[in-house]
């Protein structure tokens, strides 16, 4: 029996990395995946497609991808663009039966080629497009081009690199995953751009030389997003023009049997398990037919075993791919599992298959097996489970101290499937954060310093643990960034915004995550010119404020509980009055005023007079006596007189 691999663990891992949620890592139970999906296929039309792939083999792949699609509860939706968007679906929609599926991919297939490439342009619209799907489907665009980002002017392109940035930290903060393909048919185009958007999404990228390549690459995506698996086999048509194939349908979790055969047949047939036999003519609306390739695709599909036959001419070759999409999920539960749980604590985990969301009576169980898995760092402790009605049960008793990761895994009837984890914590809190963080570089021109990011100050550990970290996905490549003890050092930046899921863990594992938005802004030479000159200008008026008052005359005497002086110009300390045990600031000082008939009494420490609130420059007038106090409570207090030499 074929195997249909299971990777949905993986899937569900990524896009947790992804959510701008600040969530610790404390237990959360499992959510279901019913393998339904919003998808955006996002084509490029720009001129170059006519040299790269002139034989419209883009079109077929394409055509195989949505085809293959489950005719329910997936939402399917188009971007075709050059430097603008020559083409955009109004809406997701269901594509429920092969006419549908024909009639969105001819709408494809009309759009001429020509004009440049603008990458952020498509994926904004395809980001925008994705708000019109299920709310309950995660997202998912695949985007297909020749080359890089280039439009007709250096302004243009740059405007189009910042539109990809936020394109891509948007599909960053939504969950969308981008899986991306490039067709670097002459090998100028630079596979960086495009290895990046899927990179920083959590999607797959793919590089072909050929557009013959695409229909490969295409169902190697399906593939990957659908966690099927993809059986092949090449047959040639015996002497009398036939050509069979066998194949087992499990009894639980396939939705729909895909057939895709590879090329030339005159007529085909299908026996179910029941002995009934299907004529090609039968199976009319459920054939989805192109120039290279037809698919034959069985809804509801009876488990036991089927037999497809293909006619054709004695000799011929043709390929079979054997595609299932599957509506089976498992989900865990726990009952006694807590935020932090203590030695001799009880935990029941329990573990259900699930086929469309609804329960799998017991007796299907039967041909499954069941562990659940303890993971802490590098250390895995299996331990079987066991059937209890329709389920599969563990009995944990708590006794070891640290964090754990726990799943289950499940196995049976060619499926691998694994649920999402949840996490253990014993005698040990998990490490807490505030929520989503952004943080502002400025780059002046010509500057290749690297520039550190202190990631102390966004997480912290209620039990008084240092915290190590670690980038669980960036937008920005790994060769950007490096993690250096408790900070993040940004080598160098493609993206002027691009942000980091960053997870902060104490020493027994307990962890949680972050968000840091980070935010270049290029200082340009203009504009560093001009802060300079700004500076220099501040400098300059600040001197001359200093210079204007150093020169300021006194003319009069100044009085301090009886003691006189008469200075000439500038400054005089209040301390050169002796009442430097009054408990005023040592540095305080009257400040003159020239032909204002006044002195100012300024001080860093505030300075009280009745009735006042604290002050730190009191005037004092021509011939008026003030008493200052050093203190609000007023217990330590001198007096204070002008005498103004003018008329």
């Amino acid at each position: 029996m074929q195997r249909i691999r299971k990777l949905s663990i993986l899937l569900l891992c990524a896009v947790l990395m992804l959510v701008p949620l600040s969530v610790c890592a404390h237990a959360e139970d499992a959510k279901d995946v019913y393998n339904k999906y919003n998808i955006v296929l996002v084509a490029d039309s720009s001129g170059s497609m006519r040299d790269s792939d002139g034989a419209g083999n883009r079109f077929e792949a394409i055509g195989q991808f949505v085809g293959l699609l489950a005719n329910k509860g997936n939402m399917v939706g188009a971007v075709v663009f050059n430097n603008g968007v020559l083409l955009k679906s109004d809406k997701l929609l269901e594509l429920s039966d092969m006419n549908a599926k024909n009639g969105f991919v001819s709408h494809i297939k009309e759009i001429p080629v020509g004009g440049y490439t603008n990458i952020g342009q498509a994926l904004t619209e395809a980001n925008k497009l994705l708000e019109s799907g299920k709310k309950e489907n995660p997202s998912i665009i695949v985007l297909l081009t020749d080359g890089n980002t280039e439009m007709p002017s250096e302004k243009e392109t740059e405007e189009a690199l910042e539109k990809k940035a936020d394109a891509i930290q948007t599909a960053r903060e939504n969950g969308t995953a981008i899986y991306s393909i490039i067709l670097n048919a002459d090998g100028s185009a630079d596979a960086s751009e495009m290895q990046q958007i899927a990179n920083a999404t959590g999607g797959k990228f793919k590089e072909v030389r050929t557009s013959a390549d695409l229909k490969e690459v295409f169902a190697l995506f399906y593939a990957m997003i659908y966690n099927t698996e993809i059986v092949s086999e090449t047959l040639h048509f015996d002497a009398n023009g036939r050509a069979e194939k066998t194949f087992i349908v499990p009894a639980v979790g396939v939705e729909e049997a895909n057939i895709i055969v590879d090329g030339t047949m005159t007529n085909c047939d299908l026996e179910k398990p029941s002995g009934e036999l299907l004529k090609k003519a039968d199976m009319a609306g459920a054939i989805f037919t192109s120039k290279s390739f037809t698919i034959v695709k069985m809804v509801k599909p009876q488990s036991g075993t089927w037999r497809f036959t293909a006619y054709g001419t004695p000799g011929d070759e043709i390929k079979i791919d054997l595609i299932y999409n599957t509506d089976i999920s498992v989900t865990m539960d726990t009952d006694g599992l807590k935020e932090t749980n203590d030695i001799g604590d009880k935990i029941k985990f329990t573990v259900k298959i699930k086929e469309s969301g609804n329960d799998v009576p017991s007796e299907k169980y039967d041909n499954y097996e069941a562990v659940v898995i303890f993971s802490s760092g590098d250390t895995e402790n299996t331990v079987p489970m066991s059937k209890e009605g329709n389920s599969f049960v563990y009995d944990y008793d708590v006794k070891d101290y640290g964090s754990f990761n726990v799943f289950a895994r499940i196995v049976g009837e060619g499926y691998e499937k694994v649920t999402g984890p949840v996490f253990l914590n014993v005698g040990n809190k998990a490490p807490v954060t505030d929520g989503d963080f952004k943080k502002t570089i400025y780059v002046l021109p010509f500057s290749s310093k690297a520039h550190a990011i202190d990631l102390s100050g966004y997480a912290s550990d209620p039990d008084g643990d240092t915290l190590s970290y670690k980038v669980l996905s960036s937008a920005y490549m790994e060769d950007e960034y490096t993690i250096d003890g408790s900070d993040l050092v940004m080598q160098k930046f493609s993206l002027m915004k691009g942000s980091f899921a960053i997870q902060a863990s104490d020493s027994q594992g307990a962890s949680c995550a972050f968000n840091l938005l980070v935010i270049k802004i290029n200082i340009g030479l203009v504009a560093l010119l001009l802060m300079v000159l700004g500076g220099l200008i501040f400098l300059a008026v600040v001197l001359l404020i200093i210079y204007r008052e150093r020169i300021t005359p006194f003319y009069g005497t100044i009085i301090v509980n009886g003691v006189q002086q008469s200075p000439i110009r500038g400054r005089l300390l209040l301390s050169s009055f002796n009442c430097g045990a009054f408990g005023f600031d040592p540095k305080a000082y009257f400040q003159a005023c020239g032909r204002k008939k006044q002195v100012l009494l300024r001080s860093k420490k505030p300075l009280y007079t009745p009735g006042g609130n604290g002050e730190k420059e009191i005037v004092i007038q021509n011939g008026a006596f003030v008493t200052v106090y050093a203190d609000p409570e007023c217990t330590s207090q001198i007096s204070i007189q002008f005498r103004s030499m003018l008329s």
